[in-house]
């Protein structure tokens, strides 16, 4: 799958997201982020699960990872994490309290070209 670049709606809608970040409790930040990636179309459809068998554990909350990873790479972490965290209740609080989702979302606006967040 190629990196495919996301509508500007969509990049300003993780914008609005990240300033926002700061102001509300997590179990709203929780379910607002989930909302948003499945509704905007950031979330892609692959067999997850098979895709982290091939991957040692950690690795997909390593900071390097995210420092090398492209819009496709990026997109599937976030999907990886939104469909853990169905089944691993509280995954998706604990990685917004490390500030992994800060950086991910980030990451993807840098390879958007909007580095300024």
């Amino acid at each position: 799958m190629p990196d495919e670049t996301l509508p500007r709606a969509v990049l300003q809608r993780i914008r609005d997201f990240l300033d926002g970040l700061d102001d509300e409790t997590a179990a709203d930040v929780r379910h607002r982020l989930a909302v948003l990636l499945e509704t905007a179309g950031v979330l892609v459809r692959f067999d997850w699960q098979a895709w982290l068998a091939d991957r040692p554990q950690g690795w997909t909350t390593d900071p390097e990872v995210l420092r090398r990873a492209g819009i496709d790479g990026i997109r599937r972490l976030l999907t990886v994490h939104v469909r853990r965290d169905r089944f691993q209740e509280g995954h998706l609080q604990e990685l917004l309290r490390s500030g992994w989702v800060r950086q991910a979302l980030r990451r993807l606006l840098e390879l958007h070209g909007d580095a300024d967040r």
